[in-house]
């Protein structure tokens, strides 16, 4: 006697289980698209700190240079260089080199 696919015929699994399995689905998806956009604001609001550090701890030596002007082997070095230089803490040159990085990226595509 073949039974078929017994999960979709099983009599536990009423159109109450298949309503709470449905509402489990769209609450998952829910949350991931909030997180997402959580991550997305952090993002932005990490960019305009990077950006605020970076006017205030780098212009008040030099002009502000534009990074997409130097290849990629350049512009690490001149990040470690102006770390220690301009005295950066850890969470400062990540959030400024983070800034000019995502610049950097946004004019080369």
């Amino acid at each position: 006697m073949h039974r078929g696919n017994r999960f979709l015929k099983s009599p536990r699994i009423g159109l109450t289980g298949w309503v709470k399995a449905t509402a489990l689905g769209v609450f998952l998806i829910a949350g991931a698209a909030a997180s997402s956009a959580a991550s997305e604001s952090l993002k932005l609001s990490e960019n305009l700190n990077g950006k605020d550090l970076h006017e205030l701890k780098c212009a008040k030596c030099h002009r502000l240079y534009d990074p997409k002007d130097y290849d990629p082997e350049s512009w690490e070095t001149w990040k470690a260089k102006m770390k220690k230089k301009a005295r950066l803490n850890e969470e400062e040159s990540r959030l400024i080199f983070g800034y000019l990085d995502s610049l950097k990226e946004s004019k080369e595509t």
